[in-house]
């Protein structure tokens, strides 16, 4: 089993555009209840689908690239750590339905669900051990993958 990121991101780079893109939406369907934005679920299954198109998959990124903008500005300048939380679940989403050049989806998404994740343990006033929580999940995940 994976247990340190060097790891993880190479496999990930090394899995399939659909298979990176189906566990990308595992990552953000993880951190989807700090959103409040139902928009997201919408892409998330999409995304997950083996079927879906490029062309769904473009006005989605289309629609979540106008999500993570709304949910950065709604963070204020005080940082609203609540709504950062959805801000960083909203990147996730986008990562999983926006082409990375170069750049694995899974990764950009996981590397977000764990901010966001972060960012919900910030606010509730827990310890900083979201993120390491949130990317032992992560690679269990991809355990899983690896297993079917």
């Amino acid at each position: 089993m994976i247990s340190d990121d060097r790891t993880f991101r190479s496999a990930l780079e090394a899995l399939s555009p659909i298979a990176q893109r189906q566990l990308a939406a595992q990552f953000a369907a993880a951190v989807l209840p700090l959103s409040g934005d139902t928009r997201l679920q919408a892409a998330i299954t999409t995304a997950a689908r083996s079927d879906c198109s490029v062309a769904e998959l473009a006005r989605l990124a289309m629609m979540l690239r106008g999500v993570v903008v709304e949910s950065y500005s709604s963070c204020g300048s005080e940082c609203d750590w609540h709504a950062q939380a959805g801000h960083f679940a909203a990147r996730a989403a986008l990562a999983c339905v926006q082409p990375h050049a170069g750049r694995s989806q899974a990764w950009e998404a996981a590397m977000a669900a764990r901010m966001a994740r972060t960012s919900a343990a910030i606010a509730a006033g827990a310890g900083t051990d979201a993120s390491r929580d949130e990317a032992q999940q992560q690679y269990r995940l991809f355990a899983e993958l690896q297993g079917r």
